[in-house]
């Protein structure tokens, strides 16, 4: 998905590729979160909507905040979900991986796409418009789709039972039906 419309390949790409190995690595990947968002913006892999920053936010907590957007632009939300089960130990939080890292990251995520939103709605809601521009139509899919998502995961967060349960579905290797 981009800010100008969605894209879909019939074999998987080095993008795709990327991604889940990403995935294999699990809560690691955020112990080095610069090398890691420098190598997905030389795949490819970046935000549909990049966060926007103060000066008094890390360039470290940047990377990551980059990172978990990433992953949710690309559906990885079972990879957030293990994040943050292994992150409620706190066995990350002396790198800067924890919980409230996750909860931070929705918030910023959705004030993100709120400020954005306002920018589309005005064209949204103009009756002189015939029709409405590809790009507000492309945004208010993405945004549909980031706070479905966001709100899945932030339920999930809310019950750290259903972190550990949903995780254990996922690890758990399906049997076959043959």
């Amino acid at each position: 998905m981009t800010n100008h419309g969605s894209i879909t390949w019939q074999h998987w790409g080095v993008q795709e590729k990327f991604v889940r190995k990403l995935d294999e690595d699990g809560p690691s990947l955020m112990v080095n979160p610069r090398t890691i968002c420098t190598l997905l913006q030389a795949h490819g892999v970046c935000p549909a909507y990049p966060l926007e920053f103060d000066s008094t936010v890390s360039r470290e907590v940047q990377d990551r905040f980059c990172i978990l957007t990433s992953l949710l632009d690309c559906g990885r939300r079972a990879t957030l979900t293990q994040l943050a089960q292994a992150w409620f130990d706190g066995s990350y939080a002396n790198v800067g991986c924890s919980i409230n890292l996750l909860v931070e990251w929705i918030s910023s995520l959705t004030c993100c796409i709120n400020t954005k939103a306002k920018e589309h709605w005005r064209i949204l809601f103009d009756c002189r418009n015939d029709g409405l521009p590809r790009d507000s139509a492309t945004f208010l899919h993405y945004s549909y789709y980031v706070w479905t998502n966001l709100r899945s995961f932030l339920t999930t967060l809310m019950r750290p039972e259903q972190v550990r349960h949903s995780c254990m579905r996922i690890s758990k290797p399906q049997k076959s039906k043959f």
